[in-house]
C-alpha cells in the first residue's frame, strides 16, 4: 500500500557502508499441503539473483522463494531394520514417545538420547545382572546402538515385530517442516484419544472455558491449540484429522497450515554482511529519488527480501535505509545484520551462532568467518529472552511445548521442529504458526523460521544420530545472546 501523502524531502546526510546488492535465492521444493515426502533430496547449489528489475517503471524487490529448495545439509531418514543384524539378537520398537536411551545400565547413569514412538533399533541382553524399574513393573537392561534402554520403559522387544498399529507417520527429516500442522479455530474444540463416533462429534459444545471436558474428550480447547496432522478420515460426512499423537479433530475445526516462506541468507567474502532484510509487512513501500533531494514512492519490497545496505537517509523525520537503485526503504521496515566479533569462552575455528535481540536476526559463525544469517522473533516484554553465553544442552527434532500465558491463556503446540535446549526451558527452534520473523513474539524462546532452524540443526552440533530422536550433549555449539543498541 502506497501513503496517502508523499514525505516532503529534505537533503540526505552522508551514506556509509556503500556495498552492492547480493541476494542469495535458495530453491525450495514446494510442500505446501502435499504429505511430506521423507526421501532425501539432493542438494542444489545456490542461485544468486539478479538485481531488482523495474516492471511497468516500478520497482519490486522480490524474496527468495520456497519453490524447488533442497537441503542444504540432506539427511538419512531412519529405517529400522526388519531382522537382527550380526551382532544383535532382538528388536526394539518404542510404544511411547521419547522413550529414554542411558549411558549405561550401571548406576550412576545419565539418559543420552530418546527414541520415538515406531523406531526400531537392534538389541542385545546387556551383560549385568542389574535389573530396571519403569511403568510399575521390574525389566531387564538391553544394549542398543550407543546406549542402554529398560525393558518396561515403554519397548516391545522381540526377534520379529509386528506391524504397528496404528502405524506412526515418520518425520520428513529432508523439508523445512517434517510433519504438516493445523491450527485449531474452532475455541473449545474436542479432542479425543481415539477416532470419534458420530454422536460424539459436538461432544464440547454449550460449555464453557473451566467446566470439565465431557468424558471420552481429552480436552476442550478454548485457546491457542496447534497440532501435527497424521491422516485424515470420515465420521460419516464429516471429516477428522488424526494427529501425530494418535489423537482425533474435527477437520472444520482446524486450519492447515502453510509453511512460513523465510530464508535466510548464505554469507562469504563475495556475499559479505552486512545484509539488511525487509520485515513488518507483505510489501513495503520503496521510495526512489527524484532530482537533487526529492524523494517519491517508486514501487515495492517483499517481506523478507535483502539487500546490502547502502547508508542512512533522513526525511521528514523519518528514517530510511538507502539500497540497490537509490531506492530508500522505511527503517521501521528493516533489519540490518552486521558480523559481530567472536566472543570470549568460543575457541579459534569453533562454530558458534550470535543471536542478536535488539535487530532480532541471528548469525552463525565457523570461527571469525560469518556463514549464514537470518531474521528470529524473540521473546515479547514479560517473557525476555536472557543473554549471555550459553551451550546447546539437547536437541529434538520435534517436541510438544505447552505452557501458560496469563493473557493468551493455554498454548497447545506439537511437534515444533528442530529445537535446540541451551538453558532450562529456554530453546531455539523452528516456528510454523507465524510469519512475522524480524519482530518480538515468543515466550522466551527464539523463534526461527522452519527453513532457517533446520539449517542450523544440521550445521550445529550435536549430530544427532539418525536412530535417535532427541539427544543430549551437554557442552555443544556455542550460543550468544546479546541485546546491545
Amino acid at each position: 500500500m502506497m501513503p496517502e501523502t508523499s514525505p516532503r524531502p529534505r537533503r540526505v546526510r552522508p551514506l556509509v557502508g556503500v556495498g552492492v546488492l547480493t541476494a542469495a535465492a535458495f530453491a525450495l521444493l514446494s510442500w505446501a499441503r502435499s504429505a511430506p515426502d521423507a526421501r532425501a533430496q539432493g542438494e542444489t547449489p545456490l542461485a544468486r539473483a539478479e538485481p531488482p528489475a523495474r516492471s511497468g517503471g516500478e520497482l519490486r524487490w522480490k524474496r527468495p522463494s520456497l519453490q524447488a529448495w533442497r537441503p542444504v545439509f540432506p539427511a538419512r531418514n531412519y529405517h529400522g531394520p526388519d531382522a537382527p543384524p550380526a551382532g544383535w539378537t532382538h528388536l526394539a520398537r518404542s510404544e511411547g514417545f521419547l522413550i529414554a536411551v542411558y549411558d549405561t545400565a550401571e548406576k550412576p547413569r545419565s539418559t543420552v538420547a530418546n527414541i520415538r514412538r515406531g523406531d526400531v533399533v537392534p538389541a542385545r541382553r546387556a551383560n549385568t545382572e542389574r535389573t530396571c524399574y519403569d511403568n510399575g513393573q521390574t525389566g531387564s537392561w538391553w544394549e542398543v546402538p550407543d546406549g542402554f534402554i529398560c525393558s518396561t520403559s515403554g519397548f516391545t522387544i522381540s526377534e520379529k515385530l509386528a506391524p504397528l498399529d496404528p502405524p506412526q507417520r515418520r518425520p520428513a527429516v529432508n523439508m523445512p517442516l517434517p510433519f504438516r500442522y493445523a491450527r485449531i479455530t474452532t475455541k473449545g474444540a474436542p479432542r479425543w484419544p481415539s477416532k470419534p463416533s458420530a454422536a460424539q462429534l459436538d461432544d464440547c459444545q454449550g460449555l464453557n472455558p473451566g467446566d470439565a471436558s465431557p468424558a471420552g474428550v481429552i480436552e476442550c480447547m478454548w485457546d491457542d491449540f496447534f497440532v501435527a496432522l497424521d491422516h485424515r478420515d470420515t465420521v460419516g460426512d464429516v471429516e477428522v484429522f488424526r494427529t501425530i499423537y494418535g489423537e482425533w479433530v474435527r477437520a472444520d475445526h482446524a486450519k492447515i497450515l502453510d509453511t512460513p516462506p523465510l530464508i535466510g541468507e548464505r554469507v562469504d567474502r563475495a556475499n559479505p554482511l552486512p545484509i539488511a532484510f525487509v520485515h513488518g509487512a507483505d510489501e513495503v513501500d520503496l521510495f526512489c529519488p527524484r532530482g537533487e533531494d526529492m524523494a517519491e514512492p517508486c514501487g515495492v519490497a517483499e517481506r523478507y527480501a535483502r539487500f546490502s545496505p547502502r547508508g542512512f537517509v533522513a526525511l521528514d523525520g523519518r528514517s530510511f535505509v538507502r539500497g540497490p537503485d537509490d531506492a530508500l526503504v522505511p527503517s521501521e521496515n528493516v533489519r540490518v545484520v552486521r558480523a559481530r566479533g567472536r566472543p570470549p569462552g568460543v575457541q579459534p575455528g569453533e562454530q558458534w551462532v550470535h543471536i542478536d535481540l535488539e535487530h532480532q536476526a541471528f548469525v552463525a559463525y565457523e570461527g571469525d568467518e560469518p556463514v549464514y544469517a537470518s531474521l528470529i522473533s524473540s521473546g515479547k516484554p514479560g517473557h525476555d529472552t536472557p543473554t549471555g553465553l550459553y551451550r546447546v544442552q539437547r536437541k529434538y527434532l520435534s517436541k510438544i511445548m505447552r505452557g501458560h500465558d496469563p493473557v493468551e491463556g493455554i498454548y497447545h503446540v506439537e511437534e515444533v521442529p528442530w529445537t535446540a535446549y541451551y538453558y532450562g526451558s529456554y530453546a531455539v527452534h523452528g516456528a510454523y504458526w507465524h510469519n512475522t520473523f524480524g519482530a518480538v513474539r515468543s515466550h522466551g524462546c527464539t523463534n526461527i523460521a522452519p527453513a532457517d532452524a533446520r539449517w542450523l540443526y544440521y550445521w550445529g552440533e550435536p549430530t544427532l544420530k539418525p536412530q535417535f530422536h532427541a539427544q543430549v550433549k551437554e557442552q555443544a555449539l556455542a550460543l550468544y545472546f546479546t541485546r546491545d543498541e
